[in-house]
């Protein structure tokens, strides 16, 4: 039987670092605006940030260069992409192109928690990151 080519392990290529296992609660805390809270990973060519928001708490109307994936794991999150808001809650995610203005804000139910990819990181991130170190 051919095996699925997703899980294919060709030996033509090597690994140019060991991979890593991570424990969220010791990634750094960044306080990013009132009540919301980003803790990035960072990868070599992408950023994933672990976000807690308060009941209500926003991130204002912004836009940036990298491609972000924006998934809800807790709560609920009213999410506004370009002219259109959606009231997003577990389980459902939103894919955002470079520059396209959006805001996030919690819902006033209780604390939300949501999970961001960047690609490539996030340069906003990575200049708080820097700070803290």
């Amino acid at each position: 039987m051919e095996s699925d080519p997703y899980f294919s392990s060709s030996n033509e290529h090597r690994a140019t670092q060991p991979g890593r296992f991570v424990t969220i609660a010791e990634l750094p805390e960044l306080t990013v605006a009132p009540g919301l809270v980003l803790q990035p990973l960072l990868g070599t060519g992408l950023m994933v940030s672990f976000a807690r928001y308060e009941p209500g708490a926003e991130a204002p109307l912004h836009a940036h260069e990298e491609e972000q994936v924006f998934v809800v794991v807790d709560g609920a999150f009213d999410v506004t992409l370009g002219e259109e808001t959606r009231r997003l809650k577990v389980g459902e995610a939103a894919v955002i192109p470079p520059w396209v203005p959006h805001q996030v804000t919690a819902s006033d139910d209780g604390p939300a928690t949501q999970i961001d990819v960047f690609c490539p990181p996030r340069e906003g991130l990575l200049r708080l990151l820097a700070k803290t170190q």
